[in-house]
């Protein structure tokens, strides 16, 4: 059966991929009961098309999309000082499923004459009517956009008070998520220069305070979003200061998935004027001369990654939250930074091979590395060849610090690793969590990660029992965030100190461990008591049973 949202509903207006909508505009989790008719029909007239001969298809399809509709009332043109926009919709959507039929028509090579230039024309004017009917389909649904326009206004002046509404709503989101946190005098600065197409360059301090950054960049919708972002990325104790104020603009779309800075700017990090870059040679060094005599390179390694893997295992689960969003919040997606740095090996607690030395493909590589490092003598000359192929880690930020897990470099990170070199030169990623979560969306995030048993077989089952973990972190003090009252399935966090800890209580705990190996101490400064944040039934119990805690905490009254 067709998808009810591959069809615009005959009820409430809703284009194709959008939600049905209420009276009031809230969002309906569940098609209008016409709308899921409607699907069915399209499924009805797909099986019946092929019945028709090919000659009588066009006639009959150009009469059912020009033909009026007898069911409703015909739309009038709009006569007053503001647009119709539901009338201009439903005309240009006419005029796109016209398109279309011509479209397929020009392509069948009629007569059998081939008109590749004519196909290519229809199909971006078809593609062009599309556009603008989803630009309406929004507009429709804003009831302020028709204050903002007025009678005559174009489909680029609808447009742009759509993207100026949006930029308002994301602005506001920030704000209400973002707590004032006055900076420590002598507090580390990091300047952003925000650019109308979304994009901006962050500049790290100098010093130590720019903590391995050499450059970094980053894309968001709105200037307030990006200085979210930044101060995300620079962490707790810094402050971010944009080179110009804030400015009514519209909301900047978000460009391709692509790298906002070139991996291959990771050899620009191997500068002796780096301390980070000189630390590395200084390790190399080191190891060069305890390798230096070993006769089994292989056995030497292997006994290296075991003792790691004993001491430090990696952390299987994923450290940030899904980057699926609820609707009306799409904009907060692709905010992100990625930069070029110097990151200390210890806190990258995850690679693809998922125990440290054992590698499944290419198991080789680090003893061929290790023997390439005992027989050179340019420490220099090793480095720029085994940083050739830049190292690319995924960065998530939590309270204390960030952690890592690898996206290219997988071999060299159990080597480094496991060898005890204190310092990677990496290209990283990170991307900023929205300032409000979808609680089916997480619990749906959840459907492969360990952990969902304990929370029940359906996903409402599973979605109370998280709701208790959650509501036990806010009762808690470890994070500030609220229920939207109008959503009770959205969650406000004006304070999160890490995305997993939203998670199930075996996904939050096990991320919680690699975590506090990583900063020690690191539970204990969210008031977490020691050996309940790393266990799932100790961290289950201490947030489901906050109030019978504060009860018996409470001194009895003479």
């Amino acid at each position: 059966m067709v998808y009810p949202l591959a069809i615009s509903c005959p009820v409430c207006g809703a284009g194709v991929q959008h939600l049905c909508l209420t009276p009031s505009h809230a969002v309906r989790r569940i098609a209008h009961p016409r709308r899921t008719l409607a699907a069915a029909a399209v499924d009805i007239i797909t099986a019946l098309a092929p019945r028709i001969p090919a000659v009588e298809r066009w006639p009959l399809a150009q009469h059912l999309v020009t033909a009026p509709d007898h069911t409703t009332t015909p739309v009038e043109p709009s006569t007053g000082a503001h647009l119709d926009l539901e009338a201009a919709r439903a005309e240009l959507e006419t005029t796109a499923q016209m398109l279309e039929q011509l479209r397929a028509r020009a392509a069948a090579d009629p007569g059998g004459v081939s008109v590749p230039g004519l196909v290519e024309q229809v199909e971006q004017a078809r593609s062009r009517a599309q556009h603008l009917v989803a630009v309406l389909t929004e507009a429709c649904r804003e009831q302020c956009v028709r204050e903002l326009v007025g009678a005559g206004a174009s489909a680029a002046e609808i447009d742009r008070a759509l993207r100026v509404l949006r930029a308002e709503r994301v602005d506001a989101a920030v704000q209400a998520t973002t707590p004032p946190m006055p900076a420590a005098a002598g507090a580390p600065v990091w300047r952003l220069d925000y650019r109308t197409d979304g994009l901006f360059w962050l500049r790290p301090p100098e010093g130590e305070g720019r903590a391995g950054v050499v450059r970094a960049r980053g894309q968001a919708p709105t200037l307030a979003a990006a200085v979210r972002s930044a101060a995300l990325f620079a962490g707790p104790g810094n402050r971010v200061v944009p080179d110009r104020p804030a400015a009514a603009r519209p909301v900047a779309e978000a460009a391709e998935k692509e790298p906002l800075i070139d991996p291959a700017l990771v050899e620009n990090l191997l500068d002796e004027s780096e301390p980070a870059y000189t630390k590395f040679l200084a390790a190399c060094d080191r190891l060069r001369a305890r390798v230096a005599g070993v006769q089994d390179l292989g056995a030497w390694w292997g006994e290296q990654a075991a003792a790691l893997q004993a001491s430090h295992p990696q952390c299987r689960l994923p450290l940030r939250l899904s980057s699926e969003l609820p609707p009306g919040y799409h904009d907060h997606a692709e905010t992100r930074v990625e930069a070029t740095a110097w990151v200390p090996s210890r806190l990258i607690v995850g690679t693809h091979y998922p125990v440290w030395g054992r590698l499944g493909a290419r198991p080789e590589v680090p003893e061929r590395v290790l023997k390439d490092l005992a027989t050179r003598e340019d420490l220099g000359a090793f480095t720029k060849r085994l940083f050739a192929e830049p190292m690319q880690l995924e960065r998530v930020t939590g309270w204390a610090g960030p952690l890592y897990q690898v996206s290219e470099g997988n071999h060299r990170t159990h080597l480094l690793r496991a060898a005890g070199v204190p310092w990677v030169a990496a290209h990283l990623a990170q991307s900023a969590p929205s300032p409000v979560v979808d609680l089916y969306l997480l619990v749906k995030d959840d459907e492969d990660q360990p952990g969902r048993g304990e929370e029940g077989r359906y996903p409402a089952e599973r979605a109370r029992h998280r709701r208790a973990l959650i509501e036990g972190l806010i009762a808690r003090g470890v994070i500030d965030a609220h229920w939207d009252q109008d959503r009770p399935d959205l969650l406000w966090c004006r304070r999160l100190p890490a995305p997993w800890l939203l998670r199930s209580a075996q996904h939050a705990s096990a991320v919680n461990a690699a975590y506090e190996a990583a900063y020690p101490g690191a539970l204990a400064q969210l008031g977490i008591p020691e050996g309940v944040g790393t266990d799932p039934g100790a961290w289950r119990t201490w947030l489901t049973h906050h109030e019978q805690d504060q009860r018996t905490t409470v001194a009895p009254t003479a």
